[in-house]
Formats: C-alpha cells, sequence, structure tokens
C-alpha cells in the first residue's frame, strides 16, 4: 500500500470530541453520530446505523483503551471530504479488546473507498505503535499539539 496519509490533516478535518457521553457501544455511537461534524450529505443516523452494523460483525476495539469505529460501506463521496474524528469518552466502555481493557479514546474513519481506508487505517495504526504518541493522545491533546507531534515541531 504506497499511500500514507497525513494523520494530522485527517484530525484537522474530522476534529476532536470531548465528554462523548454513553454506558455501551450503541449508545456512544449516538452520541457520536449526533455531535460529528461531516459532509452534509451524510445522515446522522445513516452514520449511527452504520456504525453499529460494523460493530455487530466485531469489535473496533484495538486494544490499550483504543477503538477504530468506522461505517460498514464508505459514506464519503469525495476523497477531499476523507476525515478521522478524535473522541474522548466520558466513560470508559467494555468493547471487547483483545486485551481486557476498556476503550476510552476512539478515532472515527470516515473514507471515500476500501482501498483510502485501508491505508487511513495503516497510517493510524503506524502511529498508534509510537507509545509517546498514545501517551499524548491519553492526555487529551489540542490539534496544535497533535500537529507538533506528528509533524515533529514544538506546538
Amino acid at each position: 500500500m504506497g499511500v500514507e496519509f497525513n494523520l494530522y490533516e485527517l484530525i484537522k478535518k474530522g476534529g476532536i470530541i470531548n465528554n462523548i457521553c454513553g454506558n455501551d457501544v450503541m449508545s456512544v455511537y449516538k452520541d457520536i453520530s449526533n455531535k460529528i461534524s461531516c459532509p452534509s450529505y451524510i445522515d446522522h443516523q445513516e452514520l449511527y446505523s452504520e456504525l453499529c452494523s460494523r460493530e455487530t460483525m466485531i469489535s473496533t476495539a484495538i486494544g490499550n483503551g483504543f477503538s477504530i469505529p468506522h461505517p460498514t460501506h464508505p459514506l464519503i463521496k469525495n476523497a477531499g471530504d476523507q476525515q478521522v474524528t478524535l473522541c474522548y469518552l466520558e466513560n470508559e466502555i467494555e468493547m471487547s479488546a483483545f486485551d481486557g481493557k476498556p476503550v476510552s479514546v476512539m478515532f472515527v474513519i470516515l473514507t471515500e473507498n476500501q482501498n483510502e481506508h485501508l491505508a487511513i487505517l495503516q497510517t493510524l495504526a503506524k502511529n498508534l505503535q509510537n507509545n509517546d504518541f498514545k501517551e499524548l493522545l491519553k492526555r487529551k491533546p489540542t490539534l496544535g499539539e497533535i500537529e507538533a507531534f506528528i509533524t515533529g515541531t514544538n506546538a
């Protein structure tokens, strides 16, 4: 997979949402779907249904308190609208992660097609292998702090 996306730019488009409410995955997805900023052609109820549908297949929890929810089918119509929304949950939730840890941080990925989805997922996974990045995320950084970390500059 030759394409690597700039994670900062994707999060800049999707934004950061704090205090996502819910005591289980479906109620968390409902709150995310209501709060997420996405292109106007995406129906928030459809996004909710797609996130829930994907979660029923297999958990999107990846361990260490992180999850990467995404729709079952691409909802983005233009590559320029692709985004990653960083969500911080008000309460940790159980999502059957392989390590047994509850989830407190989610990256909601919205892409145009399967190939783009896999490339963005690869970029995100590469960044999440970095322990310093994981620690930064757990401190609820600003967008500027994320940019500084990813680009290697000081905020």
